[in-house]
């Protein structure tokens, strides 16, 4: 068969959404970088993917439009010219693949950028693409004027049959696509000719356009709506889940075409910025104050304790123990945790009772009472208490624990009727406490200077 090519100046029509943008084939976003160093070429708000791992190394701040998550414009390679004929059964339901030096019908997507595609065939009698027609992925213009995105798109041509466009899966929040209906005239068209475009989602269906016939009772009206222009449709699927865009294209004549451009797949989530730019483990912020480039994976900080901080600013390790001081719980590892150690860098201190500065361990008066530790042991006081502090009534320094004269009246407390009393003391024989008697210290009533009176010598 012979296609016949309808040549007319570009017209776009809008619905929904305004018509397409198109922008330079170098720079799709407009962010001014080449599409071919840009691993971000649809999203204006970032450029560079050092580590290539989906996260972009910079946002651009206050950048907030939508990125699109994927796309196609059909830029895959194709044969000028040339027709697509299906080598398979013609009564056999199938998928159809691409053919050497013909256009190509389906996409894989590890070889390209663009979204993958797939072509299926549904036979309903006729000889569908086994004589070959112009079919897949094409760059005449003739037609259409231009294409809306790039120098090719998709053309869906002569099927006798009915034929699906499916693009590989996605998760979106909205998707956009431009169609081109061909057509001598609208009565070119049977009431057998159909085109459906619908987003199939895990949850639910949305259907953009449902066309029967020239002027059929479709969703708008029949093919006529759309013959000669181009029209861009667009469509929230933010709640139908995973899934797939299908286009459904129904006829029976070589005057019969579709041709569908600048399909994308956009997120209003916004593009978060990567912490780790060169996927080594470090955090950017991390590597700069290490000393290291956060864009080289080979250049990776030094840990040497594998503690997550790099050596060049953790500090001194004060016990040697590997730990460095400001993660090390007990920098002078003597057994007291720093939170609780008055000297956290002294391993022979840890408390200072009387908070004098001096560790309670080379403290001689632990609880800074005036009473050495050793005297307060003696005197049976607390050593570490300020409150605990020993009895000393003649103030001599001795407590009255281990002070032979407590009242400091040089009679020692044995002799003494009244100990605690330096004015009372019982120091004659007469058995009666007081007065200003001596001491017979010979040991003989009636001796030297002592009134035989006070004592009974018989």
């Amino acid at each position: 068969m012979t296609q016949r090519r309808l040549i007319m100046p570009i017209i776009i029509a809008t619905i929904v959404l305004a018509s397409a943008q198109i922008v330079s084939a170098n720079d799709s976003d407009g962010d001014g970088t080449d599409d071919q160093y840009d691993d971000f070429p649809h999203d204006p708000c970032a450029d560079t993917d050092t580590d290539g791992d989906g996260l972009p190394d910079t946002v651009v701040s206050g950048c907030t439009s939508n990125s699109i998550v994927a796309y196609t414009s059909f830029e895959d390679p194709f044969t000028n010219g040339a027709k697509y004929y299906d080598t398979g059964n013609k009564s056999v339901s199938r998928h159809l693949w691409n053919n050497a030096n013909e256009p190509h019908v389906s996409h894989n997507k590890s070889t390209g950028d663009e979204m993958g595609f797939t072509l299926y065939y549904t036979s309903t009698g006729g000889v569908g693409l086994t004589d070959g027609d112009f079919f897949g992925t094409a760059n005449y213009t003739g037609t259409v004027g231009n294409f809306t995105e790039g120098a090719q798109g998709y053309q869906m041509g002569d099927v006798d049959g009915t034929t699906t466009l499916s693009l590989d899966s996605v998760a979106a929040d909205s998707m956009s696509l431009d169609i081109f209906v061909q057509g001598g005239s609208s009565n070119s068209y049977e009431a057998s000719d159909n085109l459906i475009i619908r987003f199939v989602g895990s949850t639910s269906t949305v259907e953009l356009v449902n066309v029967t016939g020239a002027t059929g009772t479709g969703n708008n009206g029949g093919f006529a709506t759309y013959m000669g222009v181009w029209t861009s449709f667009s469509s929230d699927i933010s709640s139908q889940g995973i899934g797939n865009l299908e286009i459904e294209f129904t006829s029976n004549s070589q005057t019969e075409s579709v041709y569908i451009d600048n399909v994308a797949f956009t997120s209003t989530s916004q593009l978060v910025e990567d912490t780790d730019d060169d996927n080594d483990g470090w955090d950017d912020v991390d590597e700069n104050s290490c000393g290291t480039d956060p864009l080289d994976s080979n250049e990776i900080p030094i840990d040497s304790n594998g503690n997550g901080v790099c050596d060049a600013i953790e500090g001194d390790d004060f016990d040697g123990d590997g730990i460095p001081n400001d993660s090390d719980p007990d920098d002078d590892n003597d057994g007291y945790d720093d939170e609780y150690d008055a000297f956290p860098l002294d391993p022979t201190e840890w408390d200072d009772a009387d908070g004098d500065g001096i560790g309670s361990n080379a403290d001689t008066d632990d609880d800074g009472d005036g009473w050495s530790d050793s005297e307060e042991v003696d005197c049976m006081t607390e050593p570490s208490s300020a409150f605990s502090v020993p009895d000393d009534s003649d103030g001599d320094g001795i407590c009255d624990i281990v002070d032979a004269d407590d009242d400091n009246d040089m009679v020692n407390d044995e002799n003494d009727c009244a100990p605690f009393d330096a004015s009372i003391s019982e120091l004659d024989c007469d058995g009666v406490c007081g007065g200003n008697n001596t001491v017979d210290e010979c040991g003989i009533c009636g001796g030297s200077g002592i009134s035989e009176g006070a004592c009974d010598c018989d």
